[in-house]
């Protein structure tokens, strides 16, 4: 295949800062492609034909990942003056970015899912060692017209790492990049070669899409990035979306002056983006779906047979801690109690009292007392200290007076052993020595 065999299709050129673009028809199999010349004083300029070679082998390099694929290319002869240099890509069917936010501004999930697609662009570029540095609204042709198939093009001023150095450098004096966003590592003299520029760019897509403006510069003369000077600009379905706060916080992380301070790659970014929607759903679910989910999970045989189960326990239990109290301060006791609780995901209702002589703390006795709710059958246990348990009822879940009556029932023999192992412990020592 060769240059004379593509067909110009008329009223198609479009004038760039270095070439011509414009659209054409092979004549053999009928293909539409993008044939891409440099302008002819550029054609003589040795700094400009190696600019068009490194535009060549970044496309190649990323192999239509997000860009246009190559067709045909002459980059090869780019030392030879006398050839000129011209390039065919794959056509990309559909309007600019700029075109289509002219017409209708997406919705924030449009948006969010545009950014994402060229950060993964650009992060694929990035790990090939390719900085498109010319990131901007006429840089990205919205295929079919979708916000879900941006295609990143003109690479002209980018740069591929894997490039040898033959000594072509931007010339003292001049900036990269575009006016779309100005950065401030793009200024003469400044890095060039940060990644980060071109992800800064990246959300400065995201903010013209959401607001329908180029941010232009990262901070305006009063100290404010891009998102804070127009926050009354942005539409009502944007500032009422519970995304919104998180979306204000990423770009101003995006837009922050020193490129240390920004996201510090692609995929940083693209996880930004992607946790706003799973928060959304989150949050969603924590509110909607769970709460539904709850009210079924309650109307199960197993949880009605619990809830009805728990009460019965739990009311028989504070029955028996009361009358253990009354016996306890009648033989000149006191308890502290711990506050009486359901554990075993409810399965279990639990009293702890430390019990010893009023007004002291030392020594004393730790009382448990559990009622257990088991396959339908209530199982109620008591023990001291670190004794072995003690089991004074197991019966239907469905008897609640037969539980309150085993335990008021047991109410003395408990408190009877819990005072017989106080006096053990307030026995005097035989002796002086067992006191050391």
């Amino acid at each position: 295949m060769a240059f004379e065999d593509w067909i110009v299709e008329r009223g198609s050129a479009v004038q760039g800062g270095q070439g011509v673009v414009t659209k054409v028809r092979n004549r053999i199999d009928g293909r539409l492609g993008a044939l891409k010349v440099l302008h002819a004083n550029a054609q003589s300029r040795t700094e400009r034909r190696y600019r068009f070679q490194c535009e060549v082998t970044a496309l190649l390099a990323l192999d239509g990942s997000g860009v246009p694929k190559i067709l045909e290319s002459n980059e090869a002869d780019w030392k030879n003056g006398a050839t000129a240099l011209y390039l065919v890509m794959e056509f990309i069917d559909g309007p600019t970015m700029e075109t289509l936010v002219s017409r209708v501004l997406p919705t924030l999930d449009q948006a969010l899912e545009a950014t994402k697609v060229i950060l993964k662009t650009l992060g694929d570029g990035h790990r090939l060692m390719v900085h498109h540095r010319d990131v901007k609204h006429d840089n990205v042709i919205m295929k079919h017209g979708s916000w879900s198939e941006p295609v990143l093009v003109d690479l002209g001023q980018a740069w591929h790492g894997t490039e040898e150095d033959r000594g072509f450098t931007t010339p003292a004096g001049q900036e990269v990049g575009n006016r779309f966003l100005r950065l401030p590592e793009y200024a003469p003299q400044g890095d060039h070669r940060d990644a980060r520029s071109d992800l800064a760019m990246a959300a400065g897509l995201l903010f013209y899409m959401l607001s329908g403006s180029a941010p232009r510069q990262l901070i305006d003369h009063n100290g404010k990035l891009p998102h804070e000077r127009r926050e009354l600009s942005f539409r009502q379905d944007l500032t009422s979306d519970p995304r919104w706060p998180a979306v204000k916080r990423f770009l101003h992380v995006a837009f922050q002056h020193t490129p240390q301070l920004r996201f510090q790659s692609a995929e940083e970014m693209i996880k930004a983006l992607s946790m706003m929607n799973e928060a959304q759903i989150s949050t969603r679910i924590s509110f909607e779906d769970y709460i539904a989910k709850l009210q079924a999970l309650r109307e199960t045989q197993f949880h009605r047979e619990r809830e009805a189960a728990s009460s019965t326990m739990q009311e028989c239990s504070l029955l028996l801690s009361t009358r253990l109290k009354e016996l306890w301060e009648g033989a000149g006791l006191t308890k502290a109690a711990v506050h009486p609780r359901f554990t075993e995901r409810g399965l279990c209702f639990q009293l702890i009292d430390r019990v010893s002589l009023k007004d002291h703390d030392d020594p004393s006795v730790t009382f448990y007392h559990n009622v257990r709710l088991t396959s339908g059958r209530i199982i109620a246990s008591w023990h001291i200290d670190d004794s072995n348990p003690i089991f004074t009822y197991e019966g239907s879940a469905a008897d609640e007076f037969g539980l309150r009556e085993a335990l008021l029932e047991s109410a003395e023999s408990i408190a009877g052993e819990v005072l017989k192992r106080l006096v053990e412990k307030l026995e005097p020592p035989a002796t002086l020595e067992d006191l050391f």
